[in-house]
C-alpha cells in the first residue's frame, strides 16, 4: 500500500514508536483515525474508492471535512 506524502507526514509526525511493522500511538483516538485512513488507502489501491480533493483517505480517516467553505484558485480580491 502506498500513502500520499500528505497522509504518510500526518501518520509518522503521530508515531510514538516503530518496531518493525507495529506502530504505536499516544492516543486510542490517533489509532483509530490511522486505521481507518488505511482502509481508505486499501479502497483505493484496490479501485473501490476513487479519492477528490475535499473526500481524500486523510480527510475521511480523520473525520472533518476539508476546508469547508473556501473557494479553490482564486485570490482573496475581486476583479
Amino acid at each position: 500500500m502506498k500513502l500520499k506524502p500528505r497522509t504518510k507526514r500526518w501518520v509518522f509526525a503521530r508515531n510514538l514508536k516503530e518496531s518493525g511493522s507495529s506502530v504505536k500511538f499516544a492516543k486510542p483516538e490517533t489509532e483509530e483515525a490511522v486505521s481507518r485512513i488505511m482502509k481508505y488507502s486499501e479502497d483505493i489501491d484496490k479501485g473501490s474508492f476513487t479519492p477528490s480533493i475535499e473526500k481524500d483517505e486523510l480527510s475521511l480517516g480523520l473525520g472533518n471535512p476539508e476546508h469547508t467553505g473556501r473557494v479553490m484558485g482564486l485570490g482573496k480580491h475581486k476583479t
